[in-house]
Order: C-alpha cells, then sequence, then structure tokens
C-alpha cells in the first residue's frame, strides 16, 4: 500500500516532502518478526529544497538544508562530450543526533570518485535533480531535489548502484 503525503512547506512553497512507504521485503522480517515486534515499513520522501530554506520530514523529524552547490554539468546551450558531475551540500539534523554535513551528487564514473549517496544514520540521501541547468552565473537561484530512503534497525543499507539509477 502507497501512501502519499503531500507538506507544503513555509519558504513559497519551495519545498516539498512525499512519503512511500512500502511493505518490509524478506530480508527485512529476520529478528525482528520472531522477538514478536512489529516491523516498521522502509520509507521514501522526497523534498525540493532551495537555498536558505530548510525542509522539515516531519514524520522523521528530520531536518535538511541546502548549504551550497557545486555545478560543473555542461553548460546550458554548450554541446559537451560529457555532462558533468553536479553535487550539494546538505546540513542534515534530528533530535538526538549529532548534525551533520553531507554530499550528494549526481552519478559519474566510478573511477572519478565524485560523491553520489550519503548517509546519515538509517537514512540514505541521494540526488534526483539539480535545476535549472548550468547558467554559469554565481547567482544561480537553484533547486534540489532530494530523495531521502530509511531503513529499519537492523536492516543493513544496500550500496547505491549508479548504473541502475
Amino acid at each position: 500500500m502507497a501512501a502519499l503525503i503531500l507538506a507544503t512547506l513555509g519558504c513559497a512553497g519551495a519545498q516539498t516532502a512525499t512519503r512511500t512507504d512500502s511493505a518490509p521485503s524478506a530480508s527485512t522480517t529476520g529478528n525482528a518478526a520472531r522477538s514478536g515486534s512489529p516491523l516498521k515499513a522502509p520509507s521514501m520522501y522526497t523534498i525540493t529544497l532551495a537555498p536558505g530554506h530548510p525542509a522539515n520530514i516531519a514524520a522523521e523529524s528530520l531536518t535538511i538544508e541546502l548549504l551550497s552547490v557545486k555545478d560543473d554539468r555542461c553548460p546550458v546551450g554548450v554541446s559537451c562530450i560529457w555532462a558533468g558531475h553536479a553535487a550539494v551540500t546538505l546540513q542534515v539534523s534530528k533530535p538526538g543526533m549529532t548534525t551533520q554535513t553531507i554530499t550528494v551528487g549526481s552519478e559519474a564514473p566510478a573511477h572519478m570518485h565524485l560523491p553520489y549517496d550519503a548517509a546519515f544514520g538509517i537514512y540514505r540521501f541521494h540526488l534526483v535533480k539539480l535545476e535549472p541547468g548550468n547558467t554559469q552565473s554565481p547567482t544561480t537561484a537553484y533547486r534540489a531535489t532530494i530523495s531521502v530512503s530509511t531503513r529499519s534497525p537492523g536492516q543493513s543499507m544496500p550500496e547505491p548502484n549508479p548504473s541502475e539509477m
């Protein structure tokens, strides 16, 4: 069963949070099912961030802020042999946890060792989209769309596979 919850946050409608629940897979039932404790299904949220406007995923008590953008993608209107790479730096906080700065980026060949996905506790962050394209202007008003997925305690978080994105 998938539930969709849209929450408009108070910054000119720039931030939204979407949640999708999914049933636990066979690998998540392990010891928790035998102990009689209920499992919390992994969740996925999608948020859109603008600089200076933190977003809150209320159901997780998680706050995410876009701190900076490094846009080395091929400029708009230019033909390039490679699309380039973009990365965003986020500040992530949750009550009871140390605030952390993480960097997530667009897909790039593994040998380049560029930022891709990042983790914070039971959460995995992935850059879905960065808009607008590279305008090469220092005043570009970027909007970063980020997916945030959770896992059940004790369940391992799969490593990201850029070839599947």
